[in-house]
């Protein structure tokens, strides 16, 4: 690291109160907070480890949070991450800081604390709302709930709301696709990203609970994505790579347009720092030299 080299952070919180069935992320459920507060005293001496060594190099251009799900964080857990980060590392005074949410978690406390620390941007995952593919993914969740967070998040100063959509999943069929993506946009997200279902059972065990005769074949799956597309589309979206879309003026348009994009572990971005530096187990990090991942297993990470 230089002197005046931008970095970006990324935190992997490694729990979620709930284990949705399509989930392939890194994660494990607990019922108890005490794992928790175990796992982030390690993750704390990593911050000041970390920190220590970048010493004064680098000014923090970018934070994330993911997971798992780090809204399932007390609220003053929250708090102290966020003044961890900043005692250890310097910011630049315009740096943004992105959360993935599960509106499931959220309550006035969380939303304040993350508002605090100074959320700028929100992803909240969705899925579908279709209460019949909710409960065959054990993912049930309002379009009500979802729009309270969507309003509470843009109420606390955040710029960027994305949202999160599957397709591929259980039950699903194209008009439910329609149905979801239709209500999505009447949430009027900044950006939207539509990934296909990944059924992997022998990666993940708990994909275990979806039955494979729920599931939709590779035509159906296809003209599932097809249509989705076209409906963010024609709504006024740009098409960005893959799975991505974002209004004309979101920064990642109009980073697309300048051809200013990449795509890493979370998707595409418009972060241009060469240096992003993962914490916690399971995080990537990515020098000039390479790139680097902490350890998975959360009990060997601590």
């Amino acid at each position: 690291l230089e002197g005046d080299d931008e970095i970006s952070l990324y935190l992997h919180i490694p729990y979620c109160d709930r284990l949705c069935w399509f989930c392939a992320c890194h994660t494990k459920q607990t019922r108890h907070y005490a794992p928790v507060a175990t796992f982030l005293r390690s993750l704390h001496k990593e911050i000041e480890t970390v920190g220590g060594l970048v010493s004064g190099r680098g000014r923090v251009r970018a934070v994330h949070f993911g997971g798992g799900s780090p809204t399932m964080l007390k609220p003053d857990d929250i708090l102290m991450l966020g003044k961890a980060l900043r005692d250890q590392f310097d910011f630049l005074d315009d740096a943004s800081l992105s959360v993935e949410i599960d509106p499931n978690d959220m309550d006035e406390g969380r939303l304040d604390a993350f508002a605090a620390i100074g959320m700028t941007r929100a992803s909240l995952g969705v899925q579908d709302f279709d209460p019949k593919v909710q409960k065959a993914i054990n993912r049930e969740q309002s379009f009500a709930l979802t729009k309270s967070i969507v309003d509470a998040v843009r109420a606390r100063g955040v710029t960027s709301v994305n949202l999160d959509l599957l397709y591929g999943l259980p039950h699903q069929t194209g008009k439910s696709v329609a149905a979801t993506v239709a209500q999505a946009l009447t949430l009027a997200p900044d950006r939207l990203a539509l990934f296909g279902y990944a059924h992997v059972p022998w990666f993940k065990k708990h994909q275990t609970m979806i039955d494979e005769a729920w599931l939709p074949d590779s035509v159906a799956r296809l003209a599932q994505s097809q249509l989705a597309a076209l409906l963010i589309v024609d709504a006024g979206y740009e098409a960005l790579g893959l799975d991505h879309f974002a209004k004309p003026g979101d920064t990642l348009a109009v980073a697309a347009r300048a051809g200013k994009i990449r795509r890493n572990f979370q998707g595409y971005t418009e972060d241009q720092c060469e240096t992003l530096i993962g914490l916690g187990p399971s995080s990537i990090s990515r020098y000039r030299q390479g790139h680097a991942q902490n350890i998975v297993a959360t009990g060997e990470y601590q």
